[in-house]
C-alpha cells in the first residue's frame, strides 16, 4: 500500500493525503471503510506541517459513530499499529472531544492496558466537562473496573446537558465514594465539589446522604463532617429543593 513507502519517506505527506482522500469519498459506507485505516496511520505516527489540516483529519474521523462497532475493532486490531503495539503520542494530544471515539474503540482493544492510563491523564489534563473531570480525579488512576464510566466520560464529552448515563454513573460513584470515605480525608478540596454535584444531579440516594452529611453527629452532639463538608450539603439540599420545586410548577 502506498502508505508504507510514504511513512518512511514523506511521513509529513501522510496525514494531508489521507485528508483529502477522506474529502472525496463519495459516501458515509466508503469513510467506515476507510476509518480503520486512517487510525491505523494515526497510531503509527503522523507528521504535519499544518496543525490544521492535522486538526481537520481528527474532526472528520470523530464524526462516525463507532462506540459499539465491534466489527471496526476487529478491523482496526488486524492492521499493523495494534498487530506491533504501536500508540503514538499524538493519539492523546487532541483537543476535547476529537477522537474521543478512537478511544471508546481502544479501550476494548488489545492494547487496553497500554492506552487506558494515558486515556486517564489525558481526561484529567483536558477537563472538557466538570463533573467528567471530578469523576476522573475521584478514580485517582486508571482501572479497567471504571469502563463504563469512562465510557459515560467520553459519550459526555464538552455537552453542557448531563446525559443520563453519565448522571446515573456519578450519582452511583460518588454516594460509594463519600460514603466509604475515612475522616481524615474529608477535608480534602474534591469532597466538597462533589457534595456539590450531588445535590445538582439529585436522586434518593443523593438526597440520603447529604442528609446525613448535614446531620450526623458523634455522640449526639459533635458533628462527624467537616463543617465547610456541612455547609456544601445544606447548600446542596437547598439547592435541590428549589430544583424539584421548579421541575413540578413547571410540570403543571
Amino acid at each position: 500500500m502506498i502508505c508504507t513507502p510514504l511513512r518512511h519517506a514523506h511521513m509529513h505527506k501522510l496525514g494531508p493525503l489521507w485528508l483529502d482522500v477522506w474529502r472525496n469519498l463519495p459516501s458515509y459506507k466508503e469513510r467506515e471503510r476507510a476509518w480503520p485505516h486512517v487510525v491505523n496511520e494515526l497510531l503509527m505516527g503522523m507528521t504535519w506541517a499544518d496543525p490544521r489540516q492535522k486538526l481537520a483529519l481528527y474532526q472528520e474521523l470523530s464524526k462516525l459513530k463507532v462506540t459499539d462497532r465491534v466489527d471496526m475493532l476487529v478491523r482496526l486490531e488486524s492492521l499493523q499499529a495494534l498487530q506491533e503495539k504501536i500508540m503514538a503520542k499524538d493519539l492523546f494530544h487532541a483537543p476535547a472531544p476529537l477522537l474521543y471515539g478512537v478511544h471508546q474503540l481502544l479501550m476494548n482493544s488489545s492494547m487496553a492496558d497500554q492506552h487506558g492510563p494515558l486515556m486517564h491523564q489525558r481526561l484529567a489534563y483536558q477537563k472538557a466537562h466538570s463533573l467528567s473531570t471530578l469523576l476522573v480525579n475521584v478514580f485517582n488512576d486508571y482501572n479497567r473496573a471504571h469502563r463504563k464510566a469512562y465510557q459515560a466520560i467520553l459519550n459526555q464529552g464538552t455537552e453542557d446537558k448531563i446525559q443520563p448515563e453519565l448522571r446515573e454513573i456519578a450519582v452511583r460513584h460518588l454516594t460509594a465514594t463519600l460514603t466509604r470515605l475515612p475522616e481524615e480525608r474529608r477535608d480534602e478540596p474534591w469532597v466538597a465539589k462533589a457534595i456539590n454535584w450531588l445535590g445538582r444531579l439529585g436522586g434518593g440516594k443523593a438526597r440520603s446522604l447529604l442528609l446525613k452529611i448535614r446531620d450526623e453527629k458523634k455522640y449526639m452532639v459533635l458533628p462527624v463532617w467537616p463543617s465547610g463538608c456541612r455547609e456544601a450539603a445544606r447548600a446542596a439540599l437547598a439547592g435541590n429543593g428549589r430544583d424539584e420545586r421548579s421541575r413540578r410548577d413547571g410540570g403543571q
